[in-house]
C-alpha cells in the first residue's frame, strides 16, 4: 500500500487515500478515511511521500494504463511521475496526465523512462499541465519512451525538456519559456 496524500480543501472534509496494486489486477484507490465529503472533483496532492511522487511500472510482459486529472506532484526529492519501462519484455506502461501540476521535483516533474536493451514502451501524453520550478521539466529517456504535449506550460525549470534518446511530440500548442533544453519537440498533427 503507498499512502498518497490529502485533497486539497480549505475545510474539514477531507479523506485520505491509499493505492492498492496485486499482481495481475488493476490498482485501485481507495479512501481510508471520508468525513461526509463528495470526493468527485476533488483536486489532490501528491508530495514528499518518498523519492518519487507515484512511479508506475509494468511487469514482465504486463501492461500498466494510469490516469490522473487534477493532481499536483509537487516537492518530491526526485521525479513528480516516473513511467518506467525498465523491467519488462514487452509490456506498455501508458499514463495520462490532464489539467495537473508538476512543481518543486529535485529531478524530473515528468519522466518516461524505457532504458535502451528494455522491452518496455512508455507512452506519457500530458494535457493543459504545467510543469515549473523542478530541475527538469520533462525528459523521455530511451528509444521506447515517448512524451506527446498538448496546451501545457513549461517554465522555469532548470531544463524545460529532455530528449534523452526518447521522444518528445508537441501538438504545437504549448507554452515553453525555458532554456537549457536539449534534444528536440517533434511536431505532430492534431486530429
Amino acid at each position: 500500500m503507498i499512502r498518497l496524500g490529502s485533497p486539497i480543501q480549505g475545510d474539514e472534509s477531507w479523506a485520505s487515500w491509499s493505492v492498492l496494486a496485486f499482481a495481475n489486477a488493476p490498482a485501485e484507490l481507495h479512501p481510508e478515511r471520508h468525513h461526509g465529503a463528495d470526493t468527485r472533483g476533488v483536486r489532490f496532492a501528491l508530495q514528499q511521500y518518498g523519492p518519487f511522487g507515484v512511479v508506475i511500472d509494468t511487469i514482465s510482459s504486463g501492461n500498466a494504463t494510469s490516469s490522473f486529472d487534477r493532481t499536483e506532484f509537487d516537492s518530491n526529492v526526485d521525479s513528480g511521475i516516473n513511467a518506467l519501462g525498465l523491467g519488462t519484455i514487452t509490456g506498455i506502461n501508458s499514463v495520462t496526465v490532464t489539467d495537473s501540476v508538476a512543481s518543486n521535483n529535485g529531478s524530473q516533474g515528468f519522466f518516461a523512462n524505457s532504458t535502451a536493451g528494455a522491452g518496455g514502451i512508455v507512452n506519457m501524453t500530458l494535457t493543459r499541465s504545467l510543469v515549473v520550478d523542478n530541475a527538469v521539466g520533462v525528459e523521455a529517456q530511451g528509444t521506447n519512451a515517448t512524451i506527446w504535449l498538448a496546451q501545457s506550460t513549461v517554465t522555469g525549470n532548470g531544463s524545460g525538456y529532455l530528449a534523452s534518446g526518447g521522444t518528445l511530440n508537441t501538438f504545437g500548442d504549448n507554452y515553453i519559456a525555458n532554456g537549457g533544453n536539449s534534444g528536440s519537440l517533434t511536431p505532430v498533427s492534431k486530429q
